[in-house]
């Protein structure tokens, strides 16, 4: 009897830690018309959301840029002297995000604003933080 009992919480415990990373993936996926509006420490160009991103199940990032004539559009292949490729993400576990070649503590995360950060290059100590906030798109 002890045993089953010992199996049966095993069970629901690693189904629920699953859940638990399946819940991020899914916040950080978005819809057809939704994007995460991207802003940084590091970001050189404050421009208002000029810079967006799209999270897919097939765990590829995808850029868009916005401009109020033409809504969101694809940003990918050469923009000036930089290839703009999709990048590959996942929720590694309950406070790791990988995304691209870099991976990032998350600091919060909530269904239209998430927050990660990640050690600055140069120093142990200082952090560069990003934040994605959830915006719709009318295109």
């Amino acid at each position: 009897m002890k045993t089953i009992n010992l199996l049966i919480m095993v069970i629901v415990l690693a189904l629920s830690s699953c859940t638990k990373k399946s819940t991020l993936e899914d916040i950080f996926i978005t819809p057809k018309n939704q994007y995460w509006q991207y802003s940084s420490t590091k970001q050189y160009d404050l421009s208002c959301g000029s810079i967006n991103f799209q999270f897919h199940k097939d765990g590829y990032s995808h850029r868009y840029k916005f401009s109020t004539k033409e809504g969101y559009t694809l940003l990918e292949g050469m923009a000036g002297d930089v290839i703009i490729r999709p990048q590959k993400w996942s929720v590694k576990n309950d406070s790791t995000f990988v995304w691209g070649h870099i991976t990032y503590k998350i600091e919060h995360i909530d269904r239209t604003v998430i927050v990660l950060s990640f050690p600055r290059p140069d120093s142990t100590k200082q952090l560069h933080w990003v934040r994605l906030l959830k915006v719709l798109g009318e295109k």
